[in-house]
């Protein structure tokens, strides 16, 4: 009797695991020819590898994940698997409950057209998209390159380019009702409708993404709680708020440079109404406001502002700050910051008010180069450790994740810490001279440039600091010492018979410390 229960116990054991299907990976078009029908017939866990290909025609087009627990993953990356809608319908859909383990990578989604969403279309769902270049899709409502309905996704490492929302808005990216996405380190370029668009919303995290070059705004948040920081805005255009656009959303700002925003009305770089929002360590400069160059704070807005810049901004009446009272009365705190022309460049109109703080500033900040959008300070600058460190919300890093409080007690004002550092301005192409910069400390000891074959997937901590390179290293020669400046300027010729695509890691031997790891590539 013994024997025949554990045998019976055996065979229902035994029946589990006949019908538990292990996760399996389908190929397109090798298994199947079309991505839908390849969605179709996955199960849960299933990955789907799609080959290097341009996909068209139905379905290829209006990709229904299904609610499915999935991997939709190109094989050789976005520049040679795309999807082209062909503007007949949106690219993919995502409206049945998809989780973070839900996942789109690698793909580009093109030309994709529709009511409600151009490219991507997520209601009620939470999945990964990463790796994707959404671009020349079309909404007539809202949402051109991705829109989020009661969504919360994550996405990474993403370039929304050239897509449309004239109507309703978010060209690039909108948020509604519950929605509480998160971008990480992606590109929202040349949009039209703004970049990202936020109404209703939860909130939203953007962190160290570039937003340049939208038409109708930047950023623009109503009633949506956001928290922004390491983050490049600029060249963007709007009727108010031209960078970044808050109402009736307290939301924190840090790390960002907000530059070469453009509006007719309030606030060229930032516009903030009916809330408090927290402006801490930013750089805000060469921005252009009707009433507010650089910033805007208007109808019971109040915002307060710390170890931040404000410098170059221009306006038809106050170039750094606007303070005003539309509808009601605001206010503006700001302390241990940079403001051009001091009081003479703010404006406060009566019933509002500006409290003024400790550490204020009217002095060039010496940026490295602002005509090449080059934003760093130099050791001469007078934002060197002239911060707070009690600011409230005050990061751990500056934009390039340099620690603050690593040189000093007081961390500096601006987006940039001061460190030394080593990177390249500008496009990098064969036969043309690409100008290297070391920022750091002055020093009578000479600088070495150190090439390597590749980069450590883990550094060697050294005497000196952090090698990334992999050897054989090649020694660039001896260069002059920094100057009393801070800056160093370093021509280089770019050999013509490097073909475009190749990367070469830089580091640089400064007396007795290495810089960071700069990746030279080449065009």
């Amino acid at each position: 009797m013994k024997f025949a229960w554990a045998f019976a116990w055996a065979t229902v054991i035994l029946a589990a695991f006949a019908v538990t299907a292990l996760p399996a990976t389908i190929i397109v078009p090798d298994d199947i020819s079309q991505i839908q029908d390849a969605v179709t017939a996955s199960a849960a866990g299933d990955t789907i590898l799609v080959r290097p290909g341009v996909y068209k025609g139905p379905g290829n087009r209006g990709i229904d994940f299904q609610g499915k627990v999935i991997a939709l993953v190109s094989e050789c990356g976005p520049e040679e698997t795309i999807i082209d809608c062909e503007g007949q319908a949106m690219g993919v859909i995502m409206i049945r409950d998809e989780t973070e383990e839900t996942r789109l990578e690698g793909f580009t989604i093109q030309n994709g057209a529709g009511r409600y969403c151009g490219g991507i279309w997520l209601g009620g769902s939470s999945p990964t998209i990463a790796r994707c270049i959404i671009r020349g899709c079309t909404s007539t409502w809202h949402g051109g390159g991705i829109n989020c309905d009661s969504a919360s996704p994550t996405i990474t490492d993403c370039i929304i380019l050239g897509n449309q929302a004239p109507y309703k808005g978010g060209g690039g990216l909108y948020c509604q009702f519950r929605s509480a996405p998160v971008i990480e380190n992606s590109i929202f370029r040349s949009n039209q409708g703004g970049a990202i668009y936020c109404v209703k919303s939860n909130s939203i995290t953007i962190t160290d993404s570039v937003v340049e070059n939208n038409h109708d705004g930047g950023i623009v948040l109503f009633n949506t709680q956001a928290a922004i920081s390491g983050c490049t805005i600029t060249g963007n255009e709007f009727v108010n708020g031209g960078g970044i656009f808050v109402s009736d959303s307290d939301s924190t700002i840090t790390n960002c440079i907000i530059a070469n925003n453009r509006v007719n009305g309030l606030g060229g770089g930032v516009y903030v109404a009916y809330n408090a929002c927290t402006i801490t360590n930013c750089t805000i400069t060469g921005n252009f406001g009707g009433l507010g160059g650089g910033i805007s704070a208007t109808c019971s807005a109040a915002p307060i502002v710390t170890n931040t810049i404000l410098w170059n901004n221009k306006s038809n009446d106050a170039d750094e700050i606007y303070v005003g009272d539309f509808l009601s009365s605001s206010t503006c705190t700001i302390s241990y910051s940079v403001i051009g022309g001091g009081i003479d460049s703010v404006v406060v109109k009566p019933g509002c008010r500006i409290y003024w703080g400790d550490g204020l500033i009217d002095a060039d900040p010496v940026f490295v180069d602002p005509a090449a959008a080059d934003y760093h300070i130099p050791f001469v600058s007078p934002c060197r450790s002239a911060g707070s460190r009690s600011a409230p919300a005050l990061p751990d890093c500056d934009f390039e994740g340099d620690p603050r409080l690593g040189m000093s007690l007081c961390p500096d004002i601006g987006a940039d810490e001061f460190h030394t550092r080593l990177y390249v301005n500008g496009k990098i192409a064969q036969g043309e001279t690409a100008t290297g910069i070391i920022v750091g400390w002055p020093l009578t000891s000479p600088v070495v440039l150190i090439t390597g074959t590749g980069v450590r997937p883990e550094p060697l901590i050294t005497p000196y600091g952090v090698l990334w390179m992999l050897p054989p290293w090649q020694y660039r020669g001896h260069l002059n010492p920094i100057p009393d400046t801070g800056i160093r300027r370093i021509p280089w010729m770019i050999s013509s018979m490097l073909p475009p695509g190749t990367e070469i890691p830089v580091q640089a031997l400064v007396g007795t410390y290495l810089t960071n790891l700069w990746i030279l590539r080449f065009e």
